[in-house]
């Protein structure tokens, strides 16, 4: 799995510019693979690891490297309670595809709620393309419905999940990878 993000990773900062941010928080962000990347690619940023209190602790060792330490910061917490505020850019890397639709709107509604009304809010993930052909995200989709009970989703459910939860879907952004930056905004 950890091959597997560190690819993710790289083709998400391929496509996406973090310039207009100065503050990042990374919801869910586990070893903080994610967000120490960011911060490595775009040297002006400031971020917050967000995740359950084990998580974010076996996480701390990010403190001591050199190039983001005094940058990042770790937040402990639960993404279906209080999300930290002040960010620029709210991150969920994969996140959204674990839960059914009621738990995914939940979440999102929690960082809607801690968004300014210039935030962004990026979502990793696969997005399931029209048409009956076959395809890695439709597998994904089916293993994600019978093992976790999540799912993959279409563009137009994601439109409409955001929507649900206050924010407005304003571009996906396609990668070189399976997965896609879906952008939203407070609407």
């Amino acid at each position: 799995m950890a091959s597997r993000s560190a690819a993710d990773i790289a083709a998400m900062l391929a496509v996406y510019d973090f310039s207009y941010a100065k503050r990042v928080v990374d919801i869910g962000g586990g070893n903080g693979a994610l967000l120490s990347a960011i911060l490595n690619a775009f040297p002006h940023l400031e971020g917050v690891l967000f995740d359950l209190p084990h998580v974010v602790e076996s996480a701390r060792s990010l403190k001591r490297r050199p190039e983001i330490s005094g940058r990042i910061c770790f937040q402990s917490g639960d993404f279906f309670g209080e999300i930290p505020s002040g960010g620029d850019a709210y991150i969920l890397k994969k996140v959204i595809h674990d839960w059914p639709d009621d738990k995914a709107q939940e979440i999102l509604q929690h960082c809607r709620q801690a968004m300014s009304p210039e935030s962004r809010l990026m979502l990793i993930e696969s997005v399931v393309p029209p048409g009956n052909e076959a395809t890695f995200t439709k597998f994904l989709d089916l293993w994600m419905m019978v093992w976790p009970g999540g799912r993959e989703r279409t563009e137009i459910e994601y439109r409409e999940l955001l929507k649900s939860a206050g924010l407005s879907l304003r571009k996906i952004i396609p990668t070189r990878s399976p997965i896609s930056v879906i952008e939203a905004t407070p609407t």
